[in-house]
């Protein structure tokens, strides 16, 4: 074994026991895109619920150093090398970036994604201390230092920069003008940083016309135009009205848009998104009805509502299901607290249950999920009938029920003949260790193999 930037290696051999093995005997070809696969991890947005995704992915440096074959065939093989993704970066981690952009010889580099966002590291939640956020700032500027002159090859670009004091951003504003000729996908938050320079930045990236998928984060910026996307699929933007939508030159095209607030207009024309297949708002206010009558997506399959107020009229997003004749597979609702929430969303979906046949993942995010939910659930006494019967994916994030009534509900669906995949509980109080008739019932359904996934919290 040996020790490569902190990290335990098996020792490479010339002639290892397991070169005589079929997979030595495979491909070269084939071997790579196994190798690319095994690398395809990209840094997810962390999101409170989930496990932190790791500091740096180094598993293409461990498959280099199985043996000698593998070491030949990952160090001629640049795309290997093509994606980083960094989270709080340390010294050791800036030498894998320089090592990866060495590896990686002059190939698009497909995805790059830099995070120094603080969360809480420690293991009791205690805040990382000044001189370790002092360090992940120093490195991330020394990362940017890496990645800069190679602007050219960025394919996809990832920057959450959070500065604990005021700063600018001169790496960032050395990017040449139309140098970005490969960019197509990209995303910035910046927190701290002076907002003329991050205008600037935004006005550098945004003079790429390969541009796929856009996240336009900053609040206090002017937004760009949305006239000057002419091959954006995917747009995430914080606020935006219909008639500014309505110019965007692929708009027919547009695969996934999310949106922060959608703001009222004046327009009476309806939208027509015939390829939109994602729809996420975060902000939608109390009347929403304005917004579904003047939008058409045939195509939704994914659909994610986010209500500032409890008493959103749900009714508004029932018809518009039935006007666009959209096979929904996909739905998560969340809401501030509120126990009302769940008599309000619970009421949406027995009306809208007929349009939610294809509706194979649910989510309910609010405080106050309770045994009203779990019910709803339940085949019917008298005819033993399920709602969403199709349903494979449950999350329920803010349940407060007694032990065993979640356990017994998936049992009873499973016993119905239509068990569920995936399931997903957190917990409003702290008992959620406590729940031991819930994991024993959950475990048993995870042995006999009906239920894949589960995660408690």
């Amino acid at each position: 074994m040996r020790v490569i930037n902190g990290l335990v290696m098996p020792s490479r051999s010339s002639s290892p026991a397991s070169s005589q093995g079929s997979i030595q005997g495979l491909p070269l070809e084939l071997i790579r895109e196994i190798f690319l696969f095994s690398t395809a991890l990209k840094l997810e947005r962390w999101t409170g619920d989930s496990p932190l995704p790791p500091r740096f992915s180094t598993t293409a440096l461990a498959l280099s150093h199985v043996c000698a074959h593998w070491h030949s065939i990952a160090l001629s093989f640049p795309e290997l090398w093509a994606s980083m993704a960094v989270r709080c970066p340390t010294e050791n981690i800036v030498k894998l970036v320089r090592l990866y952009l060495e590896r990686s010889g002059e190939t698009t580099l497909l995805d790059l994604a830099l995070v120094d966002k603080r969360y809480r590291a420690g293991p009791s939640g205690e805040w990382p201390t000044s001189s370790t956020e002092w360090e992940w700032e120093r490195c991330s500027l020394s990362i940017l230092d890496l990645w800069i002159p190679q602007a050219h090859r960025w394919v996809g670009l990832d920057l959450t920069l959070n500065m604990s004091r005021p700063s600018t951003i001169p790496q960032l504003l050395e990017i040449p003008p139309h140098s970005l000729s490969n960019l197509e996908k990209v995303s910035m938050e910046f927190t701290h940083w002076d907002v003329r320079d991050i205008q600037r930045v935004w006005d550098i990236v945004h003079s790429s016309d390969r541009l796929q998928e856009v996240h336009w984060h900053p609040v206090l910026l002017t937004p760009p135009s949305l006239t000057t996307f002419h091959h954006v699929t995917n747009l995430f933007i914080w606020e935006i009205n219909l008639e500014e939508l309505a110019t965007l030159p692929s708009l027919t095209r547009l695969v996934k848009f999310e949106v922060i607030h959608i703001e009222e207009s004046p327009m009476n024309e309806v939208i027509h998104l015939p390829a939109l297949e994602y729809l996420c708002i975060r902000g939608l206010c109390v009347d929403s009805r304005w917004l579904f009558d003047r939008i058409s997506t045939p195509r939704l399959r994914h659909f994610e509502l986010k209500l500032r107020h409890e008493l959103v009229d749900l009714s508004a997003f029932h018809q518009f299901l039935i006007r666009t004749s959209c096979t929904l597979e996909r739905l998560r609702l969340c809401t501030y607290p509120s126990v009302s929430s769940e008599e309000n969303f619970l009421q949406f979906l027995q009306l809208a249950a007929p349009s939610l046949v294809n509706l194979i993942s649910l989510t309910f995010e609010f405080r106050g999920i309770t045994e009203t939910t779990m019910n709803a659930f339940l085949p019917q006494s008298n005819n033993g009938q399920l709602f969403l019967p199709g349903l494979e994916e449950l999350s329920l994030l803010g349940c407060h029920m007694e032990d065993g009534l979640v356990g017994s509900t998936i049992a009873a669906r499973t016993n119905a003949g239509k068990p569920l995949t995936a399931l997903k509980i957190r917990f409003t109080n702290e008992e959620c260790h406590t729940h031991l008739l819930d994991r024993t019932i959950l475990g048993r359904l995870m042995d006999n193999g009906t239920l894949k996934h589960v995660y408690i919290s």
